[in-house]
């Protein structure tokens, strides 16, 4: 059994340090395909985020599915904030996404996507 939990943390502090370098991935073209603002840890607490679940294709091969958040620290109206940049990500709003060639189910959104937000 502690053999089993030692390799399985073994793999995710692997992909956790392969995300580290996710800037080197490629690049895809990703569709929105929902965007959510989310409640994050205490409901006392206010903190939100923006979800964004996105699908993209790699030739033939796909769809492959991602969700990225942000969340942005200490900013004025922060609830107004989400707001608009739920807006602009509308549902089939295209965004870069950065793949690992290897695995492309382990993928991000380029920090473009969120530059004017």
């Amino acid at each position: 059994m502690w053999r089993i939990m030692a390799v399985d943390m073994f793999e995710d502090l692997g992909d956790a340090f392969r995300m580290l370098f996710r800037f080197t991935w490629p690049i895809a073209d990703a569709e929105v395909t929902e965007v959510e603002i989310e409640r994050v840890g205490d409901p006392d607490d206010g903190r939100l985020r923006l979800a964004v679940c996105y699908k993209f294709y790699i030739g033939d091969d796909g769809p492959y599915c991602g969700e990225s958040f942000w969340e942005p620290k200490f900013t004025f109206r922060l609830a107004n904030r989400m707001r608009d940049a739920r807006r602009r990500l509308k549902q089939r709003h295209v965004v870069p996404v950065h793949y690992r060639s290897g695995d492309p189910s382990q993928n991000r959104l380029d920090r473009d996507a969120w530059r004017d937000l």
